[in-house]
């Protein structure tokens, strides 16, 4: 798959030009659009960041475990996806108000800063307990 396609639970392509236009029709629809500014998006986009954190707060140290299947019942893991998707149709809502094509912007990242998402820590560090 390339950069701006994700296959749908149903098998249905999905772009984020069409989770861009399903979420600009169903703000129209409901007229919507005059309280989408990119402030009030920012923040209701800052609020569900909360909400993803929320989740995590109190599930205790996560780091020494990286097997999801032990650590979430398969009910945490639909809200932490339904989450995660809010989180996602925030940012493309946002990127589409503020005339930015996000497909185009995620390339860049991925191909201009590879080095982005590379830890910059020696490896010793991996071996650090955190407290």
């Amino acid at each position: 798959l390339t950069l701006g396609y994700m296959i749908s639970a149903g098998g249905k392509l999905l772009t984020f030009q069409s989770v861009r236009e399903r979420s600009s029709k169903f703000c129209s629809d409901r007229e919507w659009n005059k309280f989408h500014t990119p402030v009030n998006l920012a923040l209701a986009l800052a609020g569900e960041c909360g909400e993803v954190c929320e989740i995590f707060q109190w599930k205790g140290s996560l780091e020494n475990d990286h097997n999801s299947d032990a650590l979430f019942t398969e009910k945490e893991k639909v809200n932490i996806g339904e989450e995660i998707a809010d989180v996602f149709i925030y940012t493309t809502r946002l990127s589409d108000v503020c005339s930015i094509d996000l497909s185009h912007s995620v390339r860049q990242i991925f191909n201009q800063q590879p080095s982005i998402f590379e830890f910059k820590l020696p490896i010793i560090a991996s071996k650090m307990t955190v407290l």
